[in-house]
């Protein structure tokens, strides 16, 4: 039995837009008020977790612990630095190859979707202006549980009324990957770390791909 590929469904942090930097500088300072040593590398392990999960994991950097009020503020001050950060995104922040893969997609009715664990992703869309170019959004504010939990694309499918099977993911972290199979979906990793393990196909970036490559890898991949 082959899929149909009816939506495509793209992570934005590392896919879309790249704003690890952004993360960084905002978290850094976090780190920097704790005494807790946080770097780039640090910043990477970072990728595709929650804003809770990742101030608990700096935390555990430090061997330090907060009360909920003191974690709440973190969380506060975090998102103001970041918000600061993403203010000066604009369109020459979008990733290679994304433009022409979201129009070339756009034109054979393929329905898009972003589903990202980021609070702030309208936000960060509006910013470098493809907004308008997304059929739905689902964000950090929509969900209770964050990848590799399934819920925030199982709710993308239900708003875009496209089965999970016809649904391909585009990728950039092992969370994101694995709640996208979780969902029923076929995952597309993205990117060129040897780490996106579990991911149907794996690409540098956005660039070589197309519609009627993608439409090949999909027919070639059979469920039961």
């Amino acid at each position: 039995m082959h899929r149909d590929m009816k939506a495509c469904i793209f992570d934005l942090d590392g896919v879309i837009v790249r704003t690890d930097h952004c993360h960084f500088v905002a978290w850094k300072k976090i780190a920097d008020q704790l005494n807790i040593l946080f770097t780039e590398k640090s910043n990477q392990s970072l990728r595709g977790v929650s804003r809770q999960n990742s101030l608990e994991m700096i935390l555990s950097m430090g061997n330090m612990t907060l009360g909920a009020e003191e974690k709440e503020e973190c969380l506060a001050k975090k998102n103001s630095y970041y918000l600061a950060q993403i203010d000066t995104l604009n369109t020459s922040d979008i990733l290679p190859g994304a433009l022409d893969l979201l129009r070339d997609l756009k034109t054979h009715g393929i329905k898009l979707g972003i589903a990202s664990s980021s609070k702030n992703a309208h936000h960060i869309l509006h910013k470098i202006g493809l907004f308008d170019q997304f059929d739905e959004v689902v964000s950090g504010n929509d969900i209770a549980n964050a990848k590799p939990n399934e819920e925030i694309f199982v709710k993308m499918a239900e708003k875009i009324n496209v089965p999970p099977s016809c649904c391909m993911v585009f990728e950039d972290a092992v969370s994101g990957i694995e709640a996208a199979q979780n969902a029923g979906m076929m995952a597309i990793g993205v990117g060129k770390s040897d780490h996106l393990v579990g991911c149907n196909i794996q690409v540098p970036d956005l660039c070589e791909l197309n519609f009627e490559i993608l439409a090949e890898y999909l027919d070639t991949y059979q469920y039961d």
